[in-house]
């Protein structure tokens, strides 16, 4: 497949992105010193892309002096796919989040994204009522990294059980 490249959005003639989840800096002019003077042209470049804490393959960019963090499958979706029922969220398709490329990003909505990652098997299946009330019981006696392990979620979803910010009628 051959590499397509467009500027993104909000951020046109400094960077832009590819259908394969790529992502360069345009070459440009900038001011030398503070007195805007002199420029000089800054070539533009391939940026790395790391990885947050969840996963996702993110950068960060600059523009007018402040930098955003970005993730890429975001970007690559509002660049090359379409999205006529107004979709909140993208879902890679293979559940690889370090694969943008196009052909594995879709929209989705919170559901289609929960459904899928379920289905696939990266994600357990919501708990059940009873789970709910012995994750509490156990809260005053166990730490809450250890209760996440037993039922195979994460350790804030523990915490929001727990202080009851989640599964509140219960």
């Amino acid at each position: 497949m051959n590499e397509i490249w467009k500027e993104i959005s909000g951020l046109e003639g400094l960077y832009e992105i590819s259908n394969l989840g790529n992502i360069r800096a345009m070459e440009r002019s900038m001011p030398y010193n503070k007195h805007k003077n002199f420029f000089m042209t800054k070539k533009g470049k391939i940026l790395k892309i790391g990885k947050n804490r969840k996963g996702y393959a993110q950068t960060r960019l600059r523009k007018d002096g402040e930098y955003l963090n970005v993730k890429i499958h975001r970007l690559v979706a509002n660049a090359f796919i379409p999205n006529p029922k107004n979709k909140p969220q993208v879902n890679h398709k293979d559940g690889n989040k370090a694969n943008n490329a196009i052909e594995n990003l879709e929209w989705v909505t919170n559901q289609e994204n929960t459904d899928h990652a379920v289905r696939s098997g990266y994600k357990q299946k919501k708990l059940n009522e009873y789970q709910v009330r012995v994750i509490r019981q156990l809260g005053s006696d166990m730490r809450q990294p250890i209760i996440a392990e037993l039922f195979g979620i994460c350790q804030q979803t523990v915490s929001e059980i727990i202080t009851r910010k989640i599964w509140k009628h219960i």
